[in-house]
């Protein structure tokens, strides 16, 4: 039985993860429906929403509210300021507000929820484990009868995954081929062909590839979905990378002469001094240097999986040679080197190590448990002692289950 917590592969099932990249992530649209409508138990129900709404907190912009395509007035659905020990705090969620905004047919969105609700941060971190690219979640609760977006389209690849209700789906062809960030549109767009109209109900998935156009309207039930969104590195991230050393260079930092009053001449000279640019431009640069340093970057941004840790305080587990450990689920890693020592980078964290023990730090990131006395390397069971200890101090290794 296919279950999310598997991950993206019982998430996408039937379709396997190969023939998705292949025929899907880049370049078409995929409808899977008459599904199990258990798939996507425990990512989130009504219940747990009604929890999150009014026992939390919430705080604008972790939510909002949106009409046609349009937010409301964010004074109309929020209150305060409310007097916070020595100061005061704006924006919380106005319950009756809400509920009676949703009434005259307005969706509830909350944002980035994986850093409000445990289950969608795991289906979260699943996804950036195997796309090895960003994946925040929103959650959309719209009432029957009711469209909170216009036609628009999406500068990330998004999965849908239909929660609780039903709502109709109309796709149309890209409004521009594989969008950039830079290229978003913020508002509604003139839709094009027609390529799928389709009614999703609990268990159904809808992928949409950065660019597709689509709108969404309920039927006459309540809809709840969420949103997992994935923004590939693409190779205008690569090149915008490798411009970034360019000041480093003599060669590029020198002048130019504008020619404001145009059109743009360039002489001979300027021709010749820009191919001998590009030329130092392709010669000098390094796509692995690149690829490294966005590497590192993802792995420092994730959200921590370091649950517990509060916990291990109070207890202060000790570490021994018969210890059974392993990484906490979800945990996104890197270990890397230079001259002198071995980096195990994971959530912003670096814990180094010296340089023999690079193989040691990725066979234990890479196991799915293991025993103190089985970590390889040419190290005595005190050391062997201490790094584990030091691991599951910093919140990467936790005891196995």
């Amino acid at each position: 039985m296919h279950h999310w917590s598997d991950g993206p592969a019982s998430v996408l099932h039937p379709t396997d993860l190969d023939t998705f990249v292949a025929a899907h992530w880049d370049d078409a649209p995929l409808v899977l429906q008459g599904r199990d409508p258990g798939l996507y138990e425990g990512i989130l129900s009504l219940d747990d929403l009604d929890r999150l709404l009014t026992t939390t907190g919430l705080r604008y912009p972790t939510f909002r509210l949106v009409k046609q395509g349009d937010e409301l007035h964010r004074p109309s659905y929020t209150v305060g300021p409310i007097e916070w020990g020595t100061g005061a705090v704006d924006g919380f969620i106005g319950l009756e507000q809400v509920r009676a905004e949703m009434k005259q047919g307005a969706t509830l969105v909350l944002e980035a929820v994986q850093r409000l609700w445990e289950p969608i941060a795991q289906l979260s971190r699943l996804f950036e484990q195997h796309f090895h690219c960003p994946a925040p979640v929103n959650l959309y609760c719209t009432p029957a009868s009711a469209q909170g977006f216009r036609p628009h389209f999406d500068v990330q690849n998004v999965f849908v995954l239909q929660l609780h209700g039903t709502k109709r789906w109309q796709v149309y062809t890209p409004h521009i081929e594989r969008p950039v960030p830079s290229q978003a549109h913020h508002g509604a767009v003139e839709p094009g062909q027609l390529l799928h109209d389709i009614t999703l109900q609990p268990g159904d998935l809808l992928y949409l590839p950065r660019g597709f156009v689509h709108c969404a309207q309920t039927t006459d039930q309540l809809s709840m979905h969420v949103s997992v969104s994935l923004l590939p590195t693409t190779w205008v991230d690569v090149f915008t990378e490798l411009v970034q050393t360019l000041p480093h260079d003599d060669l590029f930092r020198r002048a130019v002469s504008v020619q404001p009053e145009g059109p743009a001449d360039a002489d001979p000279a300027m021709e010749e001094r820009f191919s001998d640019l590009m030329a130092a431009f392709a010669q000098g640069s390094d796509l692995e240097d690149a690829l490294d340093g966005m590497g590192r970057r993802f792995v420092a941004s994730r959200l921590p999986a370091t649950r517990g840790q509060l916990a291990a305080l109070a207890t202060g587990t000790i570490v021994t040679r018969d210890s059974r450990l392993q990484p906490h689920p979800g945990v996104i890693w890197r270990v890397d080197g230079d001259t002198e020592r071995a980096h195990l980078h994971f959530h912003g964290k670096k814990v180094s190590a010296p340089w023999t023990m690079l193989q040691t730090l990725r066979w234990i990131a890479s196991s799915e448990g293991f025993s103190v006395m089985d970590i390889p390397g040419e190290l005595d069971d005190d050391t062997r002692c201490t790094l584990a200890q030091h691991l599951l101090d910093e919140g990467f290794l936790q005891l196995q289950e």
